[in-house]
């Protein structure tokens, strides 16, 4: 069993946690690489004295308006307990990363519940290079960073804990941890593989998307098609980043006919559009439980029509100029698109054709003057003005010599 000497080479951070605690409704972040013992760790310091707890994780989250019932009826309610004796309540928030990634309003309403100082609340947020600090909206009274584990510190850890009924074999244990990054929670639970008699010949369990960035994300879907278990790997990441990222950087990657560059960006198209309306009509407003299955069959679409067109892409190089306002890019195009939606009355799938006119307008612009309206040059001018601004100049003068024919 883990206890708290364990982690003793995280004392700076067990005072400062300790420390937050002693604060009446109090707002704390526990960041760290996945597996180094954060969950864990926040356990074992609440259970130093009586507190009343409530946990919310990936598992238990239905969705936004149930997690807002159960905080306000938490931090409101007052139990037979606490009639007696004024027991401390605490909100533990685990898996803050996967939470935020798969609702986009979760993070406005922490931000908002933790100034309101209803209730003490600690999240827990895995830190990986490609993901946003989750303080963009919130001040945490006490934010605390957890080290990667070292291979001593891993190693110690676990020979301390493994159960009597389990012989270790040591050249097993050190090979399962070298080649998981010295995760903790991956080793511990697969002690089974590091008996004197286990046959286990495969080591390397730990998610290979897990702590992967978005530029080394992309590249894999390019080079491979990947399994089902690595595309719900990549579900718990930022998919709007990773939309942005290819949606801006593709047209470097297309050493390719213009035809290609077309085709490309309309199947891409078709892909988020097809995935907007799901999320929209039937995500957002039936069915929470089908963003696993939409998202997934977004991703799995993005990662064919990649290595069909990149499959022999060695370096991908990329550009993140649209990731705007430390939010992510298809977030703000959405916002655009209704914005040019109610503005220029017109349906939103027409809004898509953005996407393609853009090419057809630096590249060809004689075969489209013919097809072009007023209010489409409206909507190209604004996407030009917003992500092409080196075309800007053209575009107008475009704009100005078509609508005077």
């Amino acid at each position: 069993m883990l206890c708290i000497d364990n982690f003793s080479h995280f004392l700076y951070a067990i005072k400062e946690i300790r420390l937050g605690l002693q604060s009446p409704k109090t707002s704390i972040l526990l960041n760290g690489h996945s597996g180094c013992g954060k969950t864990t760790l926040v356990h074992l310091l609440l259970k130093e004295k009586p507190r009343e707890i409530l946990e919310i994780n990936s598992s238990n989250y239905d969705n936004l308006s149930t997690f807002k019932n159960k905080c306000k009826c938490f931090s409101s309610a007052i139990s037979i307990e606490n009639c007696f004796k004024k027991i401390e309540k605490i909100i533990v928030i685990d898996d803050l990363d996967v939470l935020i990634s798969i609702d986009k309003n979760f993070l406005s309403f922490l931000a908002d519940f933790i100034r309101s100082k209803e209730c003490c609340v600690i999240c827990v947020y895995n830190h990986t290079v490609n993901k946003k600090a989750v303080d963009m909206k919130i001040e945490f009274n006490v934010n605390v960073y957890l080290k990667r584990l070292t291979y001593k510190q891993c190693f110690q850890i676990v020979i301390t804990n493994v159960p009597d009924n389990i012989e270790v074999d040591y050249d097993k244990l050190s090979l399962l941890i070298k080649e998981n990054n010295n995760d903790l929670r991956t080793v511990m639970n697969h002690l089974n593989n590091i008996q004197v008699h286990s046959n286990t010949q495969e080591y390397k369990i730990k998610p290979k998307f897990l702590e992967m960035n978005m530029e080394e994300i992309i590249h894999e879907m390019c080079l491979n098609l990947l399994c089902d278990d690595e595309i719900n790997e990549i579900i718990t990441h930022d998919i709007n980043q990773i939309v942005c990222l290819i949606h801006e950087n593709s047209h470097y990657w297309l050493k390719l006919s213009f035809e290609d560059q077309l085709q490309f960006m309309k199947s891409f198209n078709e892909i988020i559009l097809h995935s907007e309306y799901i999320g929209k009509y039937i995500f957002e407003k039936y069915d929470f439980s089908i963003w696993d299955h939409y998202t997934f069959s977004k991703i799995k679409s993005i990662n064919n029509l990649l290595h069909r067109y990149f499959h022999k892409t060695k370096k991908i190089q990329m550009n993140h100029s649209q990731l705007i306002n430390k939010q992510s890019l298809a977030l703000n195009f959405n916002k655009k698109i209704v914005k040019m939606e109610k503005d220029l009355n017109i349906q939103r799938q027409d809004c898509a054709f953005v996407f393609l006119y853009i090419y057809y307008l630096i590249h060809s612009k004689c075969d489209i003057l013919s097809v072009v309206t007023k209010n489409e040059f409206e909507i190209i001018t604004r996407f030009v003005s917003d992500f092409k601004p080196e075309y800007k100049q053209k575009i107008l003068k475009l704009k100005n010599t078509v609508l005077k024919q």
